[in-house]
């Protein structure tokens, strides 16, 4: 029977975080995982990338995936992201594996689904159909009413005028210089822009092996399109919606089956491919 050697269980687990990258929202998970493993939360790219690199997920996860290499150039790899994180570490992961890297671990927790190729037929009636569900949304008093919609049309009108690094730089520079009490704002509401996009143009190719993915009831219409990318995935079903994924009881779900998982992994050793 094989058994988890001292450098199998000090191989560091990377996480990235969700959208906006914000590693707090991930300390509880991080704890909850230290007596199994250590646990690395990587930075996400930042706004002062180029913008061409900010909406293409393939970029953004090469980018991860040279990070990880460096701090960790020999052995296996972990590798988990939560939402937009977790695009960036399937991607991320995809890299690694083309380049000979051994994955031992892939976790993906309650990412939405990335598109289908044939979904760029349908994107004007799939936006048509989001924006409706906006707009009973806001009707209902929810996303923060009409200030809710303002603040998603600044976005939206900034991030499509940002479309060149000129453009982008001349912006934050403006911000900085008239409206510095704002700058943390706008830069927010332009990665989630960008990141959007990222995920929005994102056309992934499916990998082989037991990857790990959670997904939260609000994201359960996902659960398909993980399955086909992740033909050997091992699916969990967590209570609530995407923002409550890392507090109880889905919490206490999610460190349970994650930490199963992993130990499995060292055990079984998976190949990826």
């Amino acid at each position: 029977m094989k058994t988890m050697s001292a450098n199998s269980l000090n191989s560091p687990l990377f996480v990235l975080p969700g959208i906006y990258g914000d590693k707090s929202e991930l300390a509880e998970f991080q704890s909850r995982l230290s007596d199994t493993m250590p646990v690395e939360i990587l930075e996400l790219q930042s706004i002062q990338e180029p913008a061409a690199e900010l909406t293409d997920m393939k970029a953004i996860g090469r980018a991860v995936a040279c990070v990880i290499s460096q701090r960790s150039p020999d052995g296996f790899l972990r590798l988990a992201g939560y939402s937009f994180g977790g695009s960036v570490a399937f991607e991320a992961a995809r890299h690694l594996i083309d380049s000979g890297r051994s994955l031992r671990f892939l976790g993906i927790i309650d990412v939405p689904s990335p598109p289908e190729p044939k979904a760029d037929l349908v994107r004007g009636i799939s936006w048509g159909r989001r924006a409706m569900g906006l707009i009973r949304k806001i009707s209902a008093g929810g996303h923060g009413g009409f200030l809710g919609l303002a603040y998603r049309a600044t976005r939206e009108s900034l991030g499509r005028f940002c479309t060149s690094d000129t453009r982008l730089r001349g912006v934050l520079e403006t911000v900085r210089r008239f409206w510095p009490s704002r700058e943390e704002i706008v830069r927010r509401m332009l990665l989630y822009y960008f990141r959007r996009r990222a995920m929005r143009d994102w056309r992934p190719t499916p990998i082989r092996g037991p990857v790990f993915v959670a997904i939260s009831e609000e994201n359960s219409s996902s659960i398909e399109r993980w399955n086909t990318l992740c033909p050997q995935a091992r699916m969990v079903q967590l209570p609530g919606n995407h923002v409550k994924v890392f507090e109880p009881p889905a919490l206490e779900i999610l460190i349970s089956e994650f930490r199963d998982f992993v130990q499995r992994a060292d055990l079984n050793q998976p190949q990826f491919s």
